[in-house]
């Protein structure tokens, strides 16, 4: 989710440790947008309030596993799982998470703090048919580029993600 004034809302920790997602919620006579908020003790307890708050198809949400798994206290699992058929778009990277800080990682689950099998699987398991893609990269093999947007580290994140895709779907076909 992201704050930028489209009516998209964001999610953010507070000073007192709880959670705020704020939306839109029209606009005052004098044509201002009016915000609102919701509160939680975690991100997803926030998140699942504001989609409880617009209980509607068109309010979704875009699920980012760096932002959101960059909290050891964010199971991205049941995150996927509460918000369901409302994610439209995914970010998938993986991030090694050190005490209250973390780091971009390769997508491989090995390299990082999050298990990239279980996250393709749940989101396989929620119906989710929207478009992933592999959310930032690392500079690797010399690249020089804007930080965060390496184009090999992208280009080995799909393809590692679209493996990981199959062997999630092939799987679940066996049983």
């Amino acid at each position: 989710m992201n704050k930028n004034g489209n009516n998209e809302g964001s999610v953010r920790k507070r000073a007192n440790g709880t959670w705020e997602a704020r939306y839109s919620d029209g606009r005052d006579e004098n044509g201002h947008q009016i915000q609102s908020s919701v509160y939680g003790k975690t991100r997803k307890e926030a998140v699942e309030k504001l989609l409880d708050m617009v209980p509607s198809k068109y309010n979704g949400l875009t699920l980012c596993t760096g932002s959101l798994g960059a909290s050891p206290k964010n199971d991205m699992v049941e995150i996927i799982k509460a918000a369901g058929d409302r994610i439209y778009f995914a970010h998938l990277r993986n991030v090694s998470i050190n005490d209250r800080w973390f780091n971009e990682t390769a997508h491989e689950s090995d390299y990082g703090s999050l298990d990239m099998y279980e996250i393709v699987k749940a989101l396989q398991e929620v119906g989710f048919d929207g478009y992933i893609r592999p959310d930032h990269g690392r500079m690797i093999w010399g690249e020089v580029a804007r930080p965060g947007y390496g184009l090999y580290d992208r280009a080995l994140g799909v393809s590692y993600l679209n493996g990981l895709w199959e062997a999630v779907e092939k799987s679940r076909k066996e049983k």
